[in-house]
């Protein structure tokens, strides 16, 4: 106890109109408690007490937090849907207000529109009770999904985080989960690594099935030159375009510059719960190289998400 005074045996220890601070270790729990505090001048009885009225704070119940992406490998830079189940700890109160932690880096997206931004840190989403199914007190908890962006590479935290509230607003419960690693998609590309070199790049990646790609958005390091086939007479014909999104029409991704629009029409290869699709664009290569050399492709599916 700060500030107690060191006196004899049997001197006052404490001044009246002073105030104590009591520190102290106790085991958490979940259960309704009190503090009693009695003070004493020698005599049999208490001089003054609390009779045992003063409630403790509960510990909050540990909470079961499940996070599963809607596909096996999450890009970065990219929408994806997550579906998170949530179960009520040991005990523990009524849910009545439930809230979400996310990594830092990512953004939530409602209907299409970015809530929040990077720049926000991590994000804080507040689950409406009507939204999802199930209840966390089950034993199959409660069930609902989000839309996030990703972050251009896996933040160091990749740890996600429920809390839940009871009706005085106290936290009844929380939860953590491990979270994902982002993973870039799998492409492999080919052309001559040599210096003003005009012809084809040649590419290939593997897309999941249930993604439904739709649109591949390619863009070429900042000193090439990327140009869509079909410019030239000799080329095959191919549904594609230069596109900049200017327009905002791809959400979280920007201005795009040196980027082509291609239109996935042709049949790709299926391969288990994948298809694999290949891609021919024109490039000429700069003289020198100073910028690098990273290539980015995205995915999307028809309504350029």
């Amino acid at each position: 106890v700060d500030n107690i005074s060191r006196g004899t045996p049997g001197s006052p220890v404490i001044t009246a109109g002073r105030v104590y601070r009591l520190r102290t270790w106790c085991r958490a729990t979940i259960e309704a408690f009190v503090w009693q505090a009695d003070t004493e001048d020698g005599r049999p009885q208490p001089s003054n007490t609390n009779d045992a009225q003063t409630m403790a704070s509960p510990a909050a119940a540990l909470m079961t937090l499940t996070v599963t992406p809607f596909t096996s490998r999450v890009p970065p830079a990219s929408l994806a849907k997550i579906e998170l189940r949530v179960r009520a700890g040991p005990g523990q109160a009524k849910v009545t207000d439930l809230k979400v932690l996310l990594p830092e880096g990512f953004v939530l997206f409602d209907r299409g529109e970015a809530v929040g931004s990077v720049s926000d840190g991590r994000p804080i989403v507040s689950v409406a009770t009507s939204y999802g199914s199930g209840d966390a007190a089950d034993g199959d908890g409660r069930k609902f999904s989000l839309e996030v962006l990703t972050p251009a590479s896996s933040p160091a935290d990749k740890r996600w985080f429920v809390f839940a509230q009871g009706q005085d607003g106290a936290v009844t419960g929380w939860g953590m989960n491990p979270g994902f690693p982002l993973q870039s998609l799998p492409v492999r590309m080919s052309y001559p690594s040599i210096p003003l070199y005009k012809g084809w790049v040649a590419m290939s990646f593997t897309v999941p099935v249930v993604r439904q790609a739709t649109f591949a958005l390619v863009t070429a390091p900042p000193e090439f030159l990327i140009k869509c086939p079909g410019q030239e007479k000799e080329d095959p014909p191919a549904v594609c375009e230069p596109f900049d999104n200017k327009l905002g029409q791809v959400g979280g991704a920007g201005v795009l510059l040196n980027t082509l629009n291609v239109s996935l029409t042709m049949a790709g290869i299926s391969e288990g719960l994948n298809i694999i699709y290949s891609v021919m664009v024109r490039i000429q290569t700069p003289e020198v190289v100073s910028r690098g050399f990273q290539w980015n492709v995205r995915l999307l599916n028809e309504k350029l998400r």
